[in-house]
């Protein structure tokens, strides 16, 4: 099972490769992961962003850009194979 596509039949109308549940299920988990931290965060100002409970923890917009980049990395990297270029400590430095 290659790209999650179940059988070379399973295709729409168009003649493209229909998606199989498994990849669905978490795509579904993912989009609605990132919606919701896009809840979250809408609205906040740089100040708010920059929030951190303790000195050395890291910030609401840290921790936001950390988790998008992890996702780009993830799904467009390792699932489609494309070329990837992350800077993981200046993630950490937003």
């Amino acid at each position: 099972m290659k790209w999650g596509f179940t059988s070379p039949s399973e295709f729409d109308r168009k003649g493209r490769p229909m998606q199989s549940r498994e990849i669905a299920s978490f795509w579904r988990f993912i989009s609605s992961a990132i919606d919701r931290l896009i809840v979250c965060l809408d609205g906040l100002d740089q100040t708010e962003l920059d929030w951190r409970p303790l000195p050395d923890a890291n910030s609401l917009y840290v921790l936001a850009v950390h988790t998008l980049a992890n996702t780009e990395e993830n799904i467009l990297g390792t699932l489609c194979g494309q070329a990837i270029k992350r800077n993981r400590a200046a993630e950490f430095m937003a």
